[in-house]
């Protein structure tokens, strides 16, 4: 009985010193895809570390006291799924929070404004009607398919309670709340972007956010979507690289004030 005690005590401490050290403590994972969408928060982290798995790069640091892991995802729905799943794995996340750019849908939004997404749905998710050989395409006929399997995610609610709070400071914009339509798409027919935003209430589109929330739901880790407008086809808002990266860069600091506040809850 003795030496098994004993046994079982060294299996314990050699499982914890062969653990990694961020694998036994909270902290709060910062998802974006491009460089321009993790760089801020990079560059104000305390103590980075680089760590690189099997191809995706993750920064460990602090903010404050607050543990907090960014992870650049790459671009792309397969980008983000393995990136959040391996930054898992790895950091153990109590929160992960997706952030970055976003094209607007309604044209009473513009560059600069921020999109909480309540609601994330998979735009690539779809049924298609039947149509014969020549009667061509119609995207009004389109639903979002979710009879095999979940294709909306919801952030968490005290997580987008807090973001509507920590609004009050955001300068380069306004802030909405509302659903993010997530696929591998960029999307520029402004019947498309019509039909889905009166639809699915959609607010606007990227290509990251579904992915990561649906690996964050299926590790039951509180998640959150925060979007800049970066452009905008129904206000006639181009894309414009330079801008975009600051307001990629604005978003990114409005995400710092965010985890920053999370310390104090």
């Amino acid at each position: 009985m003795y030496l098994g005690k004993v046994i079982a005590l060294v299996l314990g401490l050699w499982l914890t010193a062969a653990a990694p050290a961020w694998a036994q403590e909270s902290c709060v994972l910062i998802q974006g895809a491009m460089d321009m969408e993790v760089r801020t928060l990079v560059e104000q982290l305390e103590e980075p570390q680089t760590v690189v798995l099997a191809g995706w790069t993750y920064w460990q640091g602090h903010i404050g006291s607050q543990k907090v892991v960014v992870s650049q995802t790459k671009v792309g729905t397969t980008n983000a799924a393995a990136a959040t799943l391996l930054g898992i794995q790895r950091f153990s996340p109590t929160v992960i929070v997706n952030q970055g750019t976003a094209g607007g849908y309604p044209a009473w939004l513009h560059k600069g404004d921020l999109i909480i997404g309540e609601t994330i749905t998979n735009a690539g998710a779809v049924n298609v009607a039947r149509r014969e050989a020549g009667q061509g395409i119609e995207v009004r006929e389109w639903t979002v398919r979710d009879e095999f399997g979940p294709v909306r995610w919801q952030s968490d609610a005290r997580l987008v309670r807090l973001a509507e709070v920590l609004s009050k400071d955001y300068t380069q914009g306004r802030v909405h709340k509302g659903t993010i339509f997530s696929s591998d798409r960029w999307s520029r027919e402004l019947d498309y972007i019509a039909y889905w935003q009166k639809k699915e209430n959609a607010l606007g589109e990227e290509m990251e956010a579904a992915a990561s929330a649906q690996i964050a739901a299926a590790y039951q880790i509180p998640y959150l979507c925060v979007r800049v407008v970066s452009n905008n086809e129904a206000a006639r808002e181009p894309w414009e690289p330079v801008e975009a990266e600051r307001l990629a860069s604005g978003c990114q600091e409005y995400i710092f004030k965010l985890v920053a506040a999370l310390q104090n809850r």
